[in-house]
Order: structure tokens, then C-alpha cells, then sequence
């Protein structure tokens, strides 16, 4: 779990911040925990607010997974959670699109209502995908809706190979003010004006949505070499985000990161919207952020910090994580009214120095609103390889906006599950945009793309800090039933990522058990599932769960009604045990597509053996012992798992060597 350790302070040493040990109340406390379903998924490598995707007054929450093997390796995939005092564990909304290699999911954001319907939209990136050449990159776009779904709506690709359209994205506010929320797009390897040079697309929104191509384009300046092979250019584009209000005009802005322009030095740039309304906003900066010290990354992560030194303008935060050693910095420049085309790094209004060399802080960067709930904007810091309480387990440091800036620093620790090193907490913050744990306070969001779950796996999690010790409760367990040929599903909506133990009974006096933790629970696309006999449910009007998961342990009671009876028929496997080969017969009542799965003793794909279209009769796959990749599996306990269109079946195997 997440916790709140130690307090902070800071000194002014020479105009900079220093972080030094204090004691002192922390305001932010974990208010949800979700986790990654795929090991190695970097499930939290990107979170951001949703806007209100589902039209119901609360924000939601976006997180990105970009590496999960689901349908393809590194093919990557995005979850939505609907915000509210019901917000659940598992995600309301699971996106997955594109093929293996793309990285979907790199980049998330809310964009607004970019066609103009009344909901609020989402975009996710895979900048590696080769749709019009290799890593050309493309972003997907998403409509929101009362009862919205998972299919693209506009996909939007890169100019060219290599491009890596969709290494970030944001919404952008009104930047052509015509009355309609914009986004914008950053391909930090595009060519437009030089090698890696970068550019940044900008995507008017409209009535029934943007176009395919983009509107308007903004592209770096050349700069000076980068640092191969990572990036040869400036890498414009690497960041982007929103900022209204700059000018305290009440108008949108931009502000682009481009941390490689002149190597590593960094520089970042804001574009204002367009004077006239309904006309393109400029292609030139209307200020441009320098810096002059190498190595520092500047322009790495920029964010709004929320309204500091004026009620009436943004202000505008930069990491530099790369800065003394890696050890990084955040500087803050407060809005202007008549900004200046040129601002010096050195000119920052707030300068804020991470601990200790290696810290990367200024890593992410992002404004939590109103977090403290005494009356001024907050923001946060993420440190990811902070070693705190182990080698990289991260940290995250908020600076409240109203106690006597900059000398009031909260730090919140990243957290342990068995092994803590490594977890990276704190390498993607984003604030919310609202309160979910109901004390009235804006809450935020933080990754952790590589931390171990309950189970010690290294899933990645995303964390929802809430500003009061009230958490957000877990919506009640809710349950679907699907009638088979003879058979019932009971599939379980609401129980954690990772169940410890689990039991269904019959709710009377008898107590009689239905279903067993070990033998009849299977993970299917991320639901727990059970499958009865439907003379099993037989004269059965309620029936009883109980169950613990990484969460705690919980019971609830449902509902049962009658079955039909059923043909679909999978025969135990021969031999079993086996070693390596064993093969798997069944029995399909009519021409059915089916898939058949092998999964290990931890609920992860190993191995589909077969995907097609077969019946009616029987049918027999040889099992070879072997993974996706080819790999002898090592011995151990696996799940075969059958399924169809008109239900599904599954049996142990036990591999022996």
C-alpha cells in the first residue's frame, strides 16, 4: 500500500528551493488503488483525467498501459474508471486497438467535447505504430456518451516514418475560437524542420468531430544535435498540455516541451489561441522559455501549477530531471498579463531543486487544484528514481499554493508489496479536476508503471490521492448471469485483481457450497467467473460470495434463477499429467467459433492453441507444452480454458518434467 511518511520543509539557499527533513502534517492520503492485469504492462506509464466521459457530473480517470501483451506483444491497452463515490476496482472501460508493437496507450488524455455532442472525449496514443511507416505513430480518439463504448471513432497517424505521432497528447481548450474544444497532438521525432526537429498538431473540434487531418502545425526550432540514438533534434513536442488563462484573458494556450534543443538543455514554448475569433491561432511562439546550462532536460514535463501569485492567470510549471546529476528541478513562472517573447529559465518565479543526484525530479509535473482545501491552487512533483525507501521506488512531493510558498513541501512515499525497489512512483501525475472522496477537496491522480501488486508481481498501479482520510468505497459486487446450454455463468464484477480466496454458497441454513477458490474461480477478460451445472442451481433462490482480495475480505448475497440443459462437452485431457505433450478433446452441440487458452496457475495467458470454427462433433488439439513465444513451460499447474459463442468450459493440467 501507499503511505504517507515523513513531512518536509523546504530552505531558500541562493533563490532555489532545497527539500530538507521536517516534521509536519501531510494533507494527502490514498484514496484508491488499481492495478495493471498484465506482468510487465507499465500499467500507470500514463494517467490522466477523462474530463466526464459518461455524462454524470463526476470526472474520470484514464491510465495507460503500454507495454501489455494483450492481443499482441507491446500492443499495449488504455482503462477507464467512471469517477463517483461507486468507483470500482476493475475498470469500467477497457480500450484495446491497433497491433502488436504500437505502444497504444503511451499517451492519455481527456480532450474535451471535441464533437460537440454534450460529452467529454479521450484520445490515446500508440506512437509506435507502423499504419503509414514504421513508428509513424497514431492517436485514437474516443466519443463520450450516457452508455459509451470502446469503439474508435477517428484515428488520426503520423506524416511519416519515424515520426512518432502520439508521444503525447493533450486537450488544448479553444485555441480557433469558434466555441469548440481543440487537442493537440506531439510528434517529437518529426522532420518537418530538421532531423527529430519535432512538431505539434493541433485538431479543431467541431460538430460530429475533428477531421482526419490536422488543422494547424507548429514545428521546433532546429536547435543544434540532440543526443543519438535516442532523439537527433530538439524533440518539440515531447510534452504538451493546456493552459488557459496565461495572460489572464481568459484564453487558451499551449505550452510545448522540447527537452533535447541544443542537445540536452532544453527549451519550452507557448502558443496563444488566435486573436480574432473563428481564425488559426499564430505559428510563432508567444513565448518561449530558454535555458543555457546542458544535460538538464528542460522542458521535459510542463504543466499548469494552478493559480499561485494572481486569482485571475495561470501560472506554468517545467521539470528539468536531468539537472545536477539527474538529481532535477521545477521552476514555476507566474502568469502575465503582457508576457515577454523571451523568458530565461533563470528568470523563474519558483525554483524547486529535487534531494539528492539520481532523483530525476521534475520527471512529471502537474497542478492538483485546490487539494489542501484552505483556498489556493496546489501542485505536484514526481521524483521517479527517488530511493527513499528503495532503489527507485519513487516519490512524489506536493507544494501547497497558500502556506507560505515555497516553504511548505508534503512528500508522499511510493509503496511496498514484498519488493519495493524499482516501482518508479511518480513517473505520471495528473490532476483530477474534481473530488471523489467526497470531503469537498480536489483530488489526483499518480502512476507507478513498474511497482509489484499485492501478489508481488510487477503489474504497475495507479493511485488516487484524496485530500481527507475518506476513501473512495468500492461499488458494491455486482453479478451477471449468462444461461448456457445447460449450464450458468456467474460472471463477478467488482472483486480485486488479485483473489486470495473465494467461496459460493447456497444462502440458507445448509451452507452448501457451490463453487471452490482453487478449482472453479477463472479470470476471464478481467472478470472472475463461474460455471455451474444448471442442476447444481437447482430449488437455489439466493446464493452467497465470499471472498478476500488485495482489498480485504467482503461477502455479498444475489439472486438465482433457473437453467437450461447442455451439449457443450470438454473431456479430461490425456495424459494428465503429462510431459511435454497431452491432447484436448471436446464435444461442440453445432457449428461454433471457438478458442482454446492455457492459463498458468497465476491467471495469465501462457499459450492460445487454437482460434477458429469448427462442429458439430467432436473435436481433438494437441497441447505441446510450449508458450506463445515457443518456450518450454516449466512444470507446474495450468487451466485449459474452452471457449465459445455458446459457453465455456475448463479443466487443471498438470505439466511434469
Amino acid at each position: 500500500m501507499i503511505n504517507t511518511f515523513w513531512g518536509r520543509f523546504a530552505v531558500m539557499v541562493g533563490g532555489a528551493c532545497l527539500l530538507a527533513s521536517a516534521s509536519t502534517a501531510a494533507f494527502a492520503s490514498v484514496s484508491t488503488l488499481v492495478f495493471g492485469s498484465e506482468p510487465g504492462g507499465e500499467f500507470g506509464r500514463s494517467v490522466r483525467d477523462a474530463g466526464d466521459f459518461n455524462g454524470d457530473g463526476r470526472p474520470d480517470i484514464l491510465v495507460g498501459a503500454p507495454l501489455d501483451d494483450t492481443g499482441g506483444l507491446s500492443r499495449g491497452r488504455a482503462f477507464l474508471w467512471f469517477g463517483g463515490l461507486g468507483l470500482q476496482r476493475a475498470a469500467d472501460l477497457v480500450f484495446s486497438v491497433g497491433n502488436a508493437g504500437d505502444q497504444f496507450g503511451y499517451s492519455v488524455a481527456g480532450i474535451g467535447d471535441v464533437n460537440a455532442d454534450g460529452f467529454d472525449d479521450i484520445a490515446i496514443g500508440a506512437p509506435l505504430n507502423d499504419d503509414i511507416g514504421a513508428e509513424a505513430g497514431a492517436v485514437y480518439v474516443f466519443f463520450g456518451g450516457s452508455t459509451p463504448d470502446t469503439g474508435v471513432d477517428l484515428v488520426l497517424h503520423g506524416e511519416t516514418a519515424d515520426d512518432r505521432f502520439g508521444w503525447s497528447v493533450s486537450r488544448a481548450g479553444d485555441m480557433n475560437r469558434d466555441g469548440r474544444d481543440d487537442f493537440v497532438v506531439g510528434a517529437p521525432w518529426a522532420d518537418a524542420a530538421g532531423l527529430d526537429v519535432g512538431a505539434v498538431y493541433l485538431f479543431y473540434g467541431g460538430i460530429g468531430g475533428p477531421a482526419s487531418t490536422f488543422d494547424l502545425r507548429w514545428v521546433g526550432e532546429p536547435g543544434g544535435s540532440g543526443s543519438p540514438p535516442f532523439i537527433s533534434g530538439a524533440g518539440f513536442g515531447f510534452c504538451v498540455t493546456d493552459l488557459s488563462g496565461y495572460r489572464g484573458d481568459a484564453q487558451a494556450s499551449v505550452a510545448v516541451g522540447a527537452p533535447y534543443y541544443g542537445g540536452t538543455i532544453g527549451r519550452a514554448y507557448l502558443f496563444f489561441a488566435a486573436s480574432t475569433a473563428g481564425q488559426d491561432p499564430s505559428l510563432a511562439a508567444g513565448t518561449t522559455f530558454t535555458n543555457a546550462v546542458a544535460n538538464e532536460l528542460f522542458g521535459f514535463a510542463l504543466s499548469r501549477a494552478g493559480r499561485i501569485a494572481s486569482a485571475s492567470r495561470d501560472d506554468l510549471i517545467i521539470g528539468a530531471p536531468g539537472a545536477f546529476g539527474d538529481r532535477g528541478y521545477a521552476k514555476v513562472f507566474y502568469g502575465d498579463a503582457t508576457p515577454s517573447a523571451t523568458v530565461a529559465s533563470t528568470a523563474a518565479n519558483l525554483t524547486l531543486n529535487g534531494e539528492t543526484g539520481g532523483d530525476r525530479f521534475g520527471e512529471a509535473v502537474c497542478d492538483v487544484g485546490n487539494h489542501d482545501g484552505i483556498g489556493g491552487d496546489d501542485f505536484a512533483v514526481g521524483a521517479p528514481l527517488r530511493d527513499e525507501i528503495a532503489q527507485d521506488a519513487g516519490r512524489v512531493y506536493l507544494f501547497s499554493g497558500t502556506l507560505s510558498l515555497p516553504t511548505d513541501v508534503i512528500p508522499v512515499n511510493g509503496w511496498g508489496s514484498g519488493s519495493e525497489s524499482g516501482d518508479l512512483f511518480g513517473q505520471s501525475l495528473s490532476a483530477l479536476g474534481g473530488d471523489l472522496d467526497g470531503d469537498g477537496r480536489d483530488d489526483f491522480l499518480i502512476g507507478s508503471p513498474r511497482a509489484n501488486d499485492p501478489s508481488n508481481i510487477v503489474q504497475g498501479a495507479a493511485a488516487i490521492m484524496g485530500s481527507g482520510s475518506g476513501a473512495v468505497p468500492v461499488r458494491q459486487l455486482r453479478v451477471i448471469r449468462k444461461d448456457r446450454d445447460g449450464s450458468v455463468e456467474l460472471h463477478f464484477e467488482g472483486i480485486g485483481e488479485r483473489l486470495r480466496f473465494a467461496q459460493l454458497r447456497v444462502a440458507d441454513a445448509s451452507q452448501r457450497v457451490l463453487a471452490r477458490w482453487g478449482s472453479d474461480f477463472l479470470k476471464v477478460d478481467g472478470m472472475w467467473v463461474v460455471r455451474l451445472p444448471a442442476d447444481q442451481l437447482a430449488g437455489v433462490e439466493q446464493a452467497e460470495l465470499v471472498w478476500e482480495d488485495e482489498f480485504g475480505a467482503r461477502q455479498q448475497r444475489f439472486e438465482v434463477g433457473p437453467a437450461t440443459p447442455s451439449r457443450l462437452r470438454f473431456y479430461s485431457a490425456s495424459p494428465n499429467p503429462f510431459n511435454p505433450r497431452t491432447t484436448l478433446r471436446f464435444d461442440l452441440p453445432r457449428r461454433l467459433q471457438y478458442r482454446l487458452v492455457i492459463f498458468d496457475a497465476r491467471g495469465r495467458r501462457v499459450r492460445t492453441l487454437v482460434q477458429s470454427v469448427g462442429g458439430p462433433g467432436e473435436i481433438r488439439i494437441d497441447f505441446d507444452g510450449r508458450d506463445d513465444r515457443g518456450q518450454l513451460l516449466a512444470s507446474g499447474n495450468y487451466r485449459a480454458l474452452l471457449q465459445t459463442e455458446f459457453g465455456w468450459r475448463s479443466q487443471g493440467l498438470v505439466l511434469t518434467k
